[in-house]
Order: structure tokens, then sequence, then C-alpha cells
């Protein structure tokens, strides 16, 4: 007799193993808070290897060619899967073409306003954005953070104000701290989350014209432009929640992000574009992987979280960037710096315990607000809701299957089906 190990006891093992792992794959899926962080990191990759580029990219030709590869990727992908990139309600068609938009709006703003201002000032007024969303949220959707998640997000913000430290603010310090805080600044919107922003390239020398006033105060305003289109961006997707596939958000997104960059490129506007080398190009290609899936799980992130606290936790890349500039390219912090990077994770984990404090003590309150849409439960902070409160939720017309086709595809994770069918139940 051969002694070995019962063959349905190993079957058994095998099946509770997969089980558990589809388990830890539905509960990531479903949880904005590790979506956004693990955006975050994957944004602030990117933005290292943007600051590993140097200047032997043009900035656009950096925002492009990765913005091409993530719209053939996700092109392939609503393909196969069949998912339509026009959404049955013209009110959802346009909120995912104005999401697009307001990226590309970001962009655009940013840019400019580095060439105006000292891009420490630029990135410090950029990262301001989770104060404007939570005046945007309260504005269009009536949800309110509360004082801790308001007091918290103030904390990220000031934090972001230490690590970039702008000369407008810390105009003692010296030429060599200036250095350590451009790296850094560039690393930290390289790595936007808004869109596909790479700092670097033509801009790299570009920070002495903000010397003039009128010239600071037009680059004041395009960095405030920037971050109110940030922050606008992430409330659209907020509002548009499950009505869209994450993987048609994302395609949309990346359109409108090369359709906006492709212009200035052509034009020449900084450098016309360049042949890379082959280092040039594998670094174009981790851009590229890093914003494609960093853009899916950030567009899924803010489907289920709100705009303030999703981007409180975005603020995460400044942390991660401000990691990379010490671990890789060998910078010496300071002790502000490290004061700042405190302040973010603080914030940031502080934002994250007030939201999950509040979403426990509301959760009774949010079962099926597709029939009690009257009711005081039936905020629109919950997942499987309409998109405004009040709405009815006809704005979300597919069927089930193609509901269940974008399930499958969106982020090559297992989803949970029942976030997305949630609430077609007939009674």
């Amino acid at each position: 007799m051969v002694l070995g190990p019962d063959p349905s006891i190993v079957k058994d093992g095998h099946a509770r193993s997969v089980f558990g792992l589809s388990k830890l794959s539905k509960l990531y899926w479903d949880s904005g808070i590790a979506l956004i962080a693990t955006a975050a990191f994957l944004f602030s990759c990117t933005g290292l290897s943007v600051k590993l580029l140097g200047d032997e990219v043009p900035t656009f030709q950096v925002v492009l060619v990765p913005g091409i590869i993530c719209f053939m990727a996700t092109s392939v992908v609503v393909k196969i899967s069949g998912l339509g990139v026009r959404n049955k309600s013209w009110r959802i068609s346009g909120l995912t073409l104005l999401r697009g938009l307001l990226g590309a709006t970001s962009i655009t703003c940013f840019y400019l306003a580095i060439e105006l201002l000292p891009l420490q000032d630029a990135v410090t007024l950029f990262f301001c954005s989770p104060v404007v969303a939570i005046l945007l949220e309260l504005l269009v959707t009536g949800e309110s953070p509360g004082w801790a998640a308001a007091a918290a997000t103030a904390c990220t913000v000031a934090g972001v104000v230490l690590v970039a430290q702008p000369p407008c603010v810390f105009s003692h310090h010296s030429s060599h701290h200036s250095i350590h805080s451009l790296h850094s600044g560039a690393g930290a919107f390289a790595a936007a989350g808004a869109g596909a922003g790479h700092g670097g390239g033509g801009f790299r020398g570009a920070a002495p014209l903000g010397s003039g006033a009128g010239s600071s105060a037009g680059g004041v305003a395009l960095a405030t432009a920037a971050a109110i289109a940030n922050a606008a961006a992430f409330v659209v997707v907020r509002l548009i929640r499950q009505s869209q596939s994450t993987v048609v958000l994302t395609f949309w997104y990346h359109g409108v992000v090369v359709a906006v960059s492709a212009i200035p490129l052509a034009l020449g506007y900084p450098a016309p574009p360049v042949l890379p080398t082959r280092r040039g190009c594998l670094l174009l290609g981790v851009v590229g992987v890093t914003q494609l899936v960093g853009q899916l799980l950030l567009n899924r992130g803010f489907q289920l979280e709100s705009a303030t606290r999703g981007s409180a936790i975005n603020v995460l890349q400044v942390l991660f960037s401000f990691v990379w500039d010490v671990a890789v390219l060998g910078d010496k912090p300071g002790v502000v710096s490290v004061a700042g990077s405190s302040l973010v994770a603080a914030g940031v984990l502080c934002v994250t315990l007030t939201g999950t404090a509040r979403a426990r003590d509301t959760r009774p309150q949010r079962r099926r607000p597709h029939l009690d849409s009257g009711t005081e439960g039936g905020g629109p902070s919950d997942v499987g809701e309409p998109l405004l409160a009040g709405d009815g939720g006809d704005d979300d017309e597919r069927d089930p299957a193609t509901a269940a086709s974008a399930a499958v595809v969106e982020g090559g994770l297992l989803v949970d089906m029942d976030v997305v069918v949630e609430g077609r139940e007939t009674h």
C-alpha cells in the first residue's frame, strides 16, 4: 500500500485556497481606500520613471505616448468584452466625456502654470484639490465630510506644503534645497492621478520664468484651475458611480488626453517630438503600464469613495514620491520635509478612519436605495444607488448581461457581480 495524502483532502484544501483568494480579490476590488492608495503608489512609480527620463523626451510626448498605449489597451479590452463605449443614457455619456475633458484640462493648465511659476508653488496649489473637492461635493451632491474629515484633509494639504516647500512660503531656503524641492514637486505631479500628467521633460528648465508679477498671477490662476479641474473630475466619477464600466471610463479618459496632448506636441511646444533611446522607450513603457492600471484602480476607487476622501487619499502620491527621492535618487530630506510627509500620512490615516466610522454608522440605512430613494437613508453615499440624490436610477440602462461582462473585465480582477447589478432585483 502506498501511503500519501487523501485526494479528497487535497482537493478540498485547494478549493478553500482558491475561495480564499477570490474572497480577498473581491474585498480588495470593493475597497475604495485600497484601490486609490494602490493607484497613488503606481502613479508615484510613473513619477519616478519620468524623473529618470529627464530631458530626453519632451513633456507632451511623455503624455502622448503612454496615453496611446493606454488607449489601445483599453480599446482591445472594450472590443473583446463587448462593452459599448457610449452609454444608452446621454447623461452618463456626457459625464463620461466630461471626466476626460476635466482630466485633460487639469494637465494642460498645470503645464502652463509651471511655465510661469516655480514648480514647487504649482505643485502645492495643485494638491490643494482635496479642499476644493470638499466644496464641490457639498455643492453638487450635498455630501458633507464632517468636521473631522475636513480637519484631516487640511492636515494633508499642510503636509504637501511642507514637502513641496514653495519659495513663496520658504523663501529663505538655500539653492540646494530648492533643487531638492524641484525634484520632489516634479515627481509629485508626474504621479498625479487626475490624469496622465508627467512632470519633467521640456519644462525642467522653465521655473525661472515665474519671476514677473504678471506671470506669477497668471501661473497662480492656471495652477488653481488645474486643482479645480482635478477635484471636479473626481466628483464626476463619483456621480457616475456604477452606471459606467471602469474600463469604458478609462478608455474615454485616455482618448481625450491623447487628443489634447497631440496638439501642443504637433506645434512643437515646448519642444518638438524626438526619437527616444532604448532606455527611453523602456521608461515610456513603464509610464504607460502604471498609468493604465493606476487609472483603472483610481476610477473604480472614486466610484466607491466620496471625492473628498478619495482626493485626500490620493495625496499619498506625495509621500510615495518622497520615499522614491530618498531611496532611489539619493536625496537627503530635511526636517521640514520629514515633518510634511508625516502630516500627509497622518491626514490620510485620519480621513480613512473617519470615513470608515461614518460608513459603519450609516450602513443599516443604505439598503435598496432604488426602492427607498425618498427616505433618509437613501443618500448619495451608497455605492449601488443612482447617480444623484433623488434620481430614480434610470440612467444605468445596461442590461444585466452587459453589466456582468463589465464586472468581469474591470481591472482584470474578480468583481462581485452583486455590486454591479445591485438594484436590479425584481420584487
